[in-house]
């Protein structure tokens, strides 16, 4: 058997000085585009995630915001009102007492014979203080705690006419009997000393029909 050596190279395009260097890493491309693809992703969800919790924390403190707002329109403990036209008006301080549901009304004045109101709201009853006279009218009370808060903070933005007529028992009332009946919070809105008490027994309201304390409730 004879081998040849063969001399002459079949593929003479070898022999060309002009090579290029090609790299060819297919599975390392594969790989850097995976981790740039889970790496956007993972960007994607921060983001997601960022703007539930900027969201959320947003939502929550509208929430608590509009609590706070309601919670404070419910739970005034005082405001200022006027009695009276827009020509003749007397300034009122209402004082409020959530915990014992009692609402007080005392008007400025300076000499002038005035009212200064207590509702009590647990006993149902009102109270009339005449400060100059040392007098304190008594009567019933036909509305809910709820009711009157609202009615007096609506008195905030416009005046009320509290013009009104009372027929009073003429005999006046026992400091012992207005103690156990009417309660200490109306004893001591009244001055509880050299004060007279009287029931009233009906109230005429202007543009109204009269009530007594024999009407239904």
């Amino acid at each position: 058997m004879r081998t040849e050596i063969c001399k002459h190279d079949p593929l003479p395009e070898k022999q060309s000085s002009d090579w290029a260097d090609v790299t060819v890493a297919v599975e390392g491309q594969r790989v850097a585009d995976q981790f740039a693809a889970a790496r956007r992703r993972q960007q994607k969800r921060c983001r997601l995630a960022c703007c539930a919790s900027i969201s959320f924390i947003l939502i929550l403190m509208l929430a608590l915001g509009t609590a706070c707002l309601v919670y404070r329109i419910k739970h005034r403990k005082g405001w200022r009102s006027f009695c009276g036209t827009r020509d003749d008006r007397v300034p009122e301080h209402v004082s409020v007492d959530h915990d014992n549901k009692l609402i007080t009304v005392r008007p400025e004045h300076d000499g002038q014979d005035v009212m200064e109101i207590m509702h009590e709201y647990n006993r149902r009853l009102i109270a009339f203080r005449n400060a100059t006279e040392k007098v304190c009218y008594i009567d019933r009370l036909d509305e809910t705690f709820e009711d009157g808060y609202a009615r007096w903070q609506g008195y905030e933005e416009r005046e009320h006419k509290p013009d009104h007529h009372m027929r009073v028992v003429p005999t006046p009332i026992e400091v012992e009997v207005v103690k156990h009946i009417a309660g200490l919070h109306i004893y001591a809105h009244c001055g509880q000393t050299q004060v007279q008490y009287f029931w009233v027994v009906e109230t005429t309201e202007i543009g109204k029909k009269h009530r007594s304390r024999s009407d239904p409730k």
